[in-house]
């Protein structure tokens, strides 16, 4: 059963406004998360979180394998997602 994924009003905004080649890099590996999240993602240190990296950027988010769920909570340019 692939994972619902769900992606903040915010974070929306800020795919949108990427540059189109950096746009649909990102959101053609979101997706790909749907059938098997740990393919690509990485737990983070002490955190509840994972990590995916898609080129320069890092996509933050939380699996939740009792409601098959993906969220997104932050992506950003890898020099400052993490802070």
């Amino acid at each position: 059963m692939p994972y619902e994924i769900i992606i903040p009003d915010h974070i929306q905004k800020y795919i949108r406004n990427l540059e189109t080649g950096d746009k649909k890099r990102l959101l053609k590996k979101i997706f790909e998360l749907k059938e098997d999240p740990f393919r690509f993602a990485e737990r983070l240190v002490d955190s509840p979180y994972y990590k995916m990296r898609v080129g320069r950027f890092r996509v933050i988010m939380g699996i939740d394998n009792t409601t098959i769920q993906i969220s997104i909570v932050k992506i950003g340019d890898r020099s400052r997602v993490y802070s």
